[in-house]
């Protein structure tokens, strides 16, 4: 009786965990596409002045966006330990493809954090430090911002390499 009980706290924590990957990606549009205005990203090409006004006319935006966004962005790890557990059961002992896959993880949540960190510091002082320092980090949180596929391939790839080797006798 206690250890069914126990097992019903488990799946339905692990329920509840799960929904953390959706929202997630639910605050991560809302800040990036709804109130930052980054999607699509700044062209290429924009000058340094260009970049100084974006965050001149959207600076609260922008700001209430990226702190938005890292609160997203660190949801990823609810998230993923739920699908480590998963994966783990797959496995059994010892867990390697779920334990790289929830370090994966956890870097990509941190990988996601740093550009919204360096955008935040873009217009905190926008108005201070000018059109060069603006477009600096600007150009600095985008590059680390796509910088994050290394993360990501390295944690489907072992989400890929537990479901395909998984015992088709006992799935």
């Amino acid at each position: 009786m206690q250890q069914a009980r126990q097992i019903r706290a488990r799946a339905q924590r692990q329920r509840i965990l799960v929904w953390a990957g959706p929202l997630s990606l639910v605050l991560w549009g809302g800040a990036m596409l709804g109130l930052a205005g980054f999607i699509p990203p700044p062209h290429a090409h924009d000058t340094a002045q260009q970049i100084y006004h974006m965050y001149a006319s959207r600076t609260f935006r922008i700001r209430l966006g990226m702190v938005i966004g890292v609160f997203g962005s660190a949801l990823i790890v609810p998230f993923a330990a739920v699908i480590s557990h998963q994966m783990r059961r797959i496995e059994g002992d010892p867990p390697t493809l779920a334990w790289i896959q929830l370090c994966s993880a956890a870097l990509l949540s941190l990988e996601f954090i740093v550009p919204y960190v360096v955008w935040q510091a873009a217009a905190y002082r926008f108005n201070v430090e000018g059109p060069k320092i603006t477009h600096t980090l600007n150009d600095l949180g985008w590059l680390l911002f796509v910088c994050v596929v290394s993360s990501l391939l390295v944690q489907t790839a072992s989400i890929a390499w537990a479901i395909l080797t998984d015992d088709p006798e006992d799935p």
